[in-house]
């Protein structure tokens, strides 16, 4: 193949701005059609890496902009489907250089700073040649998680979902003091920490990612999710959202759901508590 035409489709498939990550193999992403519109988002605090292959949720801190964040925790199960996602790859795409002769240290080096790697592993073209097993880089499934849930049981640990000093965190960060239905020993994980931008949102009963303006702090930026229908770390299923029925009740109230009055039962789950509406009954520390 001509150089200039070989170096012109290397820059195309180098960066996933220009190369959506769904365009070389469609057949590995047709189940996840949702994670596709979701990943080209940029008000969505999801993320995918094709050269890694890891799809998950940011971690913004205090003193970061949600377009400089710089940790994020790595998604198990497709948050749409509950499906099983392609496994991550950084440690693979590690081993793959050192068996090329680089150095620890030049190992590290290049994982760190994209710009270092040697060009086939800017993209997701290294691992596609190699045809690197979707399976490869799963480390959590629902038997394990099941498992950590009965460890923690036997120790009389319970699962918690806020960070300590929760009150004290700016509005953006303060999750709700409100129990969720359901919680998983991972996902209590993600919800105690205050920076993971995968929320719980008790009133409408929803669990999702957080919608942020990019270009703001989260300080005060308002909880709003893209809802999700299946947890991303254990692919169990989330009850059903009481949204639509919410707003439905405010209405024949005369309220407004951003009316700076509305009364507190309509801003925590008390409303639908009251109604009767959990799932299946209320949930117990560990209850799957």
């Amino acid at each position: 193949m001509d150089k200039r035409v070989d170096n012109a489709m290397q820059r195309k498939t180098s960066s996933s701005s220009i190369a959506p990550w769904l365009s070389q193999d469609p057949a590995i992403w047709q189940p996840h059609p949702e994670m596709l519109a979701l990943s080209r988002r940029k008000d969505v605090a999801a993320y995918y890496t094709d050269t890694s292959r890891i799809l998950g949720v940011w971690i913004v801190r205090e003193w970061e902009s949600p377009r400089h964040h710089t940790q994020s925790f790595r998604f198990s199960y497709c948050p749409f489907s509950g499906r099983r996602l392609p496994g991550g790859l950084w440690r693979t795409m590690s081993r793959t250089l050192r068996q090329q002769q680089f150095s620890r240290d030049d190992v590290r080096d290049m994982l760190d700073h994209f710009r270092k790697r040697p060009l086939e592993f800017r993209s997701d073209r290294w691992w596609r040649e190699r045809r690197i097993s979707l399976r490869t880089g799963r480390y959590y499934h629902y038997h394990k998680i099941r498992k950590e849930i009965a460890d923690r049981l036997a120790e009389g640990t319970p699962l918690t979902w806020m960070e300590e000093h929760n009150d004290k965190q700016a509005p953006g960060y303060r999750r709700s003091p409100c129990e969720p239905p359901h919680l998983c020993v991972p996902l209590s994980k993600i919800l105690s920490q205050h920076g993971a931008m995968f929320w719980y949102v008790p009133w409408d009963r929803e669990y999702g990612i957080r919608i942020l303006n990019p270009k703001q702090k989260v300080h005060d930026q308002p909880i709003e999710v893209t809802a999700v229908l299946h947890c991303p770390w254990c692919g169990k299923k989330f009850p059903p959202s009481l949204k639509a029925p919410r707003l439905q009740r405010l209405q024949a109230l005369v309220l407004s759901p951003d009316d700076p009055d509305l009364p507190e039962k309509w801003r925590t789950d008390q409303w639908w508590r009251e109604e009767g509406l959990w799932p299946d009954k209320a949930p117990k520390d560990g209850a799957f």
